[in-house]
Formats: structure tokens, C-alpha cells, sequence
């Protein structure tokens, strides 16, 4: 799949995520997309990221949209995607997208595939591939509905699990299913929102 095709499809689906989709958000995304894409087998997205100063970015995608700054891009119309390459853009999107941009960046800086590259060199797919397959995410490939749900880890939880030993179960944070994950992140949003209300009342 092309980037610019994938780029466009972000767009085109959420760009009503709150906050919108910034240039470095879209970055972002595109660049975890291309990565589960490499674990899962099932999806090539063409176009090299290279590891810049706020983590990995594909240049072309770079020049396209550098003139949004931080702010939300409109929405862009993007062609058909094929439905078996659909269900598993989505479900790393739906993965990723309520992340802020900030967060997101920050993740990246993390993880080895952009600690290891030299300033704007490219990030070669080995190495993506490689530290992506070790994560406790790539245990939701191939997708499934009746598999158990391994969320991505923010830097949060990552500090929630540092204590712990390196064989200690307590370390997975599964949810019965994909679904229960999304309807328990919409509901702390919900009573987050709710807190602040009434903070403010």
C-alpha cells in the first residue's frame, strides 16, 4: 500500500478524533501502522522513515503536510482499501488514535528501532520488524475476535511495570476482547470529561 493511499485514509477516517490529526500525529501513525503491518505479515506500506529529532518521519508525507504546523489537517478524501487490509489498518488506528501527538512521539522515542538509528538515517524494516515482534502487541496478530486484547503501552504503564520481575504475569494488561478495550477507554473519557465539570462548576 502507498503511503500517501494510507496517509489519505487517515484522514479521510479520523480526522474527528479529538484533537484532530496533526502533521506529527499523521507521522506517527503512519509510522505504527507500517510496523504492525511488517509483525502481522499481511500489510506493506511503502515509504522509508528516517529517525528524526521527534521520532520516526517519512519525508515525503513530511513536505505534503509541513504547512499545517500543529495544527488538525482537514479531511482529505482517500480511494477503496481492499476489506481484509481495512480490518487490520483500523484495528491498529483504533489502537493508536487516541494518543495525542505529543504521546505518541514520545513513544516512539522509547522503543529501539529510533534509539538505534543515527540522527536522520533510515529506519531499516529488520529492525522494526524485530523489536515489534517482541512486544506483548504483536500477540494480537493474526487478528481474532475471540483472542484477548494486548493494549499498547504508553509510557504510564511502562512506569506501572518497572518494579516488577521479568517472568511475573502481572505484567500483561489484557482485556477479554478488543471491543471491552474500546468501550472502557470511551468510558474513562467520558468520566474524565465529567471530573473537570464539575472541578469547574
Amino acid at each position: 500500500m502507498k503511503i500517501s493511499h494510507l496517509a489519505y485514509y487517515i484522514l479521510e477516517n479520523y480526522s474527528s478524533v479529538e484533537g484532530g490529526i496533526t502533521p506529527l500525529k499523521l507521522q506517527k501513525l503512519l509510522y505504527y501502522t507500517k510496523a504492525w503491518g511488517l509483525v502481522s505479515g499481511e500489510l506493506s506500506v511503502s515509504g522509508q522513515f528516517k529517525a528524526w529529532k521527534n521520532g520516526p518521519v517519512n519525508g515525503y508525507i513530511y513536505h505534503q503536510f509541513k504547512e499545517y504546523g500543529d495544527q488538525p489537517i482537514p479531511k482529505h478524501e482517500a480511494g477503496p482499501v481492499p476489506p481484509s487490509k481495512k480490518k487490520l489498518i483500523d484495528f491498529i488506528l483504533e489502537s493508536y488514535t487516541h494518543f495525542d501527538a505529543i504521546t505518541l512521539s514520545a513513544m516512539t522515542h522509547e522503543e529501539d528501532p529510533w534509539e538505534q538509528t543515527p540522527k536522520d538515517e533510515v529506519i531499516s524494516d529488520q529492525l522494526i520488524k524485530k523489536f515489534y515482534s517482541q512486544q506483548l502487541f504483536a500477540k494480537n496478530f493474526p487478528l481474532d475476535e475471540n483472542k484477548p486484547y494486548y493494549p499498547v503501552y504508553t509510557d504510564f504503564m511502562y512506569s506501572f511495570i518497572f518494579d516488577f520481575q521479568e517472568d511475573d504475569k502481572a505484567k500483561e494488561i489484557i482485556f477479554d476482547s478488543f471491543d471491552e478495550y474500546k468501550k472502557l477507554m470511551q468510558q474513562s473519557k467520558k468520566d474524565l470529561k465529567n471530573f473537570f465539570a464539575l472541578e469547574s462548576a
